[in-house]
């Protein structure tokens, strides 16, 4: 994960650098621990190496799929607070699970999470679409190591001129898989 981590760096770098400014110093491993204790869960380690890298970004460009990158902190807010709506606002199984920890936001109520429990496919680690207002919920990668491996990608095979900050990650084989909740 650190070498993937330490291309995406580069590629920001050399193809983004108004963005790359924009983005947060990384936390430590303490000030990350600091908050898993506030919020009461344990960060998966891929998850803790993406905010050892950098911590989110401080304006509205898009990171990739059309959603910024949050701060840590922030996270972790919305995490608790669509946590805390189970069972009220979300009366359906899975429209938003205990296990999902928001790491993208779309600035409308959407985000891209890690699951940590792996609903829907087994697989703990995988990275889910949370649509606010939409039973669609998309498995786009099968871990954030992947993820992050599709951007990239996508930052290799793109020239600077053809970048569109709107892009969607695509290209890993078998994702997205589609589920709905009812």
């Amino acid at each position: 994960m650190q070498t993937l981590l330490n291309t995406l760096d580069k590629h920001l770098q050399e193809k983004r650098p108004d963005y790359y400014k924009d983005l947060r110093p990384p936390l430590t491993d303490q000030q990350i621990g600091d908050l898993e204790k506030k919020y009461n869960l344990q960060l998966p380690s891929d998850v803790r190496l993406l905010y050892q890298w950098k911590n989110g970004q401080d304006d509205y460009k898009r990171f990739v799929n059309n959603s910024t990158f949050m701060p840590l902190e922030s996270a972790l807010e919305s995490y608790e607070l669509l946590t805390g709506m189970i069972g009220y606002d979300f009366e359906i199984k899975n429209w938003w699970n205990e296990h999902w920890i928001p790491l993208f936001e779309n600035g409308s109520g959407d985000h891209i999470c890690v699951d940590m429990a792996g609903i829907f496919t087994g697989d703990a680690g995988q990275i889910v679409d949370f649509w606010h207002d939409s039973p669609g919920r998309n498995v786009t990668a099968p871990s954030l190591e992947a993820f992050i491996g599709s951007l990239n990608k996508y930052y290799e095979t793109t020239k600077p001129e053809d970048f569109d900050e709107f892009f969607i990650i695509e290209g890993i084989k078998g994702y997205p898989k589609r589920f709905e909740v009812k």
